[in-house]
């Protein structure tokens, strides 16, 4: 017998758990900010985002989700950071890696209304473009939103 264990991979994981009449999506991926208005702000009047809900809970927390236009499934839950290990976190959760992806129909409008809204994409790549894909054609930027991280 050898000496080590033979283990599934994830994607034999993903096909022995995969079951047509339960599908799944992502629904909520909390970000944290350091306040609620300032984000809801800044996601609504730079990003054109909408707020899907927004429902006090008491005790100064709030259950706020905010999404692109014509979202239909995820949404941001923007999460108030509290404690001594959130607060260093914000406008950081990833270590510096991209940390979501936004999908469009036409990049280079999207692109436009966001610098003329004062959105700062400060990677660019091949020292003029914004990140490209197959062919050249652009795919996606790299937004830094400024909200929420500390001074």
């Amino acid at each position: 017998m050898p000496a080590f264990a033979v283990w599934p991979t994830i994607a034999d994981l993903g096909r022995s758990l995969h079951c047509p009449a339960m599908p799944q999506h992502i629904g909520y991926i909390a970000l944290l900010v350091r306040d609620y208005d300032e984000a809801i702000s800044y996601f609504i009047e730079k990003l054109g985002f909408t707020v899907a809900e927004d429902t006090d809970l008491g005790g100064g927390k709030r259950w706020v989700l905010v999404a692109p236009p014509g979202s239909a499934e995820t949404r941001l839950v923007l999460a108030k950071a509290v404690s001594p290990d959130q607060l260093p976190r914000i406008g950081n959760q990833t270590g510096g890696r991209v940390f979501l992806f936004l999908h469009t129909d036409d990049f280079w409008r999207d692109y436009e209304a966001y610098r003329s809204r004062g959105v700062v994409c400060p990677r660019r790549h091949s020292g003029t473009r914004p990140l490209a894909g197959i062919g050249g054609k652009p795919t996606q930027f790299h937004a830094t939103p400024q909200i929420g991280e500390q001074s």
